[in-house]
């Protein structure tokens, strides 16, 4: 059931982030700007990692970034 660990401990998300091209309001977040975001923070805390990435993804697109709850659920 590792994958089920990995991703309550955050870690899928952070192995399949940099994988990934956004879209937030209409604006492309690309791959290389994924990754760069990823290797910005402490990459031991998975979940505020990812939490960090999804913020400055949002921010980047001019957007409205979504609240704690939503980003750290």
């Amino acid at each position: 059931m590792s994958i089920i660990r990995d991703a309550c401990s955050g870690k899928q998300t952070c192995k399949d982030l940099p994988r990934m091209s956004f879209v937030i309001n209409g604006r492309t977040i690309d791959k290389s700007f994924v990754s760069q975001l990823c290797g910005e923070y402490d990459q031991n805390d998975k979940h505020q990692t990812a939490k960090h990435v999804f913020t400055k993804m949002f921010g980047h697109a001019k957007a409205e970034i979504p609240n704690d709850l939503i980003l750290e659920n």
